[in-house]
């Protein structure tokens, strides 16, 4: 092999390198744009009341661009449920910011918001990220039931229509995140529905006893936790002893903690 063909070669490698490397950088620096946007959305919504509308749909029209780049980047393998948690993600972050004091605090969220949003684009909304997704699927599942019991806390909402929403974000959080591991969609459906009655009931019952709504919210989010990641172990091929063990006591843990340290009114 003559050097001229070596160096060909060895240019050729050193430009394919460069694209893939421009491509990635590329890739992170449009999903932190979005990301930017997104949070600068959410602090627009609070500067420019009149414009609340026009803002919030601006903010959706963002969420909305990042599946498109989503879709045509993963391609075959992006399926419509992929779509559900960035725009889930987009009405719970964005509803629970109206839950908080138009302080410094209203603003550090919405910069842990914008950092969220970013890894959700990155990782979290993608086939190939399960975990991410999972783990990123349990806080935007608490950050939205929080918000529909907050709504039901501040304007004394009636119970009805509340669980209707508790179950319905249930429905699509759990089946999105189940969908991942089942070959086809009617594998996950009683599972999904279990899950779904058995956190609305628990959901109904909070609404008779005197706690905060984020102490609401908690409770129901380690509930979740607890029976997504047995149902996930059941689907990967079964739970032992140690599984039940280990999420189940995770999940006392955290309801101790909550009930130690919560708000009664």
């Amino acid at each position: 092999m003559s050097w001229r063909s070596v160096a060909r070669q060895g240019g050729e490698a050193i430009g394919q390198g460069w694209r893939i490397a421009l491509h990635g950088r590329w890739a992170k620096s449009r999903y932190l744009l979005l990301a930017l946007l997104f949070a600068v959305g959410l602090e627009l919504i609070f500067a420019l009341q009149r414009w609340v509308y026009v803002v919030a749909a601006a903010v959706v029209a963002v969420v909305a661009i990042g599946v498109v780049l989503i879709r045509l980047e993963e391609g075959g393998s992006f399926r419509i449920i992929h779509s559900i948690l960035p725009l889930l993600a987009c009405a719970g972050m964005s509803g629970f910011a109206f839950l908080l004091p138009t302080t410094a605090v209203l603003h550090a969220y919405i910069a842990g918001a914008g950092t969220f949003f970013f890894l959700l684009l990155k990782y979290g909304a993608r086939p190939a990220y399960p975990l991410w997704n999972w783990l990123m699927s349990l806080a935007v599942y608490f950050f939205t039931v929080a918000f529909i019991l907050g709504l039901r806390f501040h304007l004394d909402l009636p119970v009805l229509p509340l669980l209707l929403a508790v179950g319905t974000v249930t429905v699509l959080i759990t089946g999105q995140a189940l969908g991942r591991i089942t070959r086809r969609p009617g594998d996950s459906l009683v599972p999904v529905l279990g899950i779904t009655l058995a956190l609305t009931e628990v959901t109904w019952i909070l609404q008779w006893l005197p706690l905060h709504y984020l102490v609401q919210a908690s409770v129901v989010s380690a509930l979740y936790y607890v029976m997504f990641n047995l149902m996930s172990r059941q689907l990967l091929g079964g739970i032992d002893r140690r599984d039940i063990i280990e999420y189940v006591g995770i999940g006392a843990v955290a309801l101790l903690l909550v009930l130690m340290s919560a708000q009664w009114i």
